[in-house]
């Protein structure tokens, strides 16, 4: 050999100790809750969610119609 003596890298992004993906997610901790949500809370959420849905359909709606509107006119 050549008897040349390598430095160690003083880089703490360097080292090999680096912990995969799927390893570090499986083992991540996790809040612990043991609260189910109420009635109420399911029954919040559900009305919260169906008006999003509703408001998302009235404009995809009045979008389509003034479409419709528009091709009419020039037709």
């Amino acid at each position: 050999m050549s008897g040349h003596t390598y430095i160690k890298s003083t880089n703490p992004f360097d080292e090999d100790d680096d912990v995969d993906d799927e390893t570090f997610l499986r083992n991540s901790r996790r809040p612990v809750s043991n609260m189910q949500p109420t009635f109420e809370d399911q029954m919040q959420t559900f009305t919260e969610k169906r008006k999003a849905i509703e408001d998302r359909t009235i404009t995809s709606t009045e979008k389509s119609i003034s479409l419709l509107r528009d091709s009419n006119r020039s037709a």
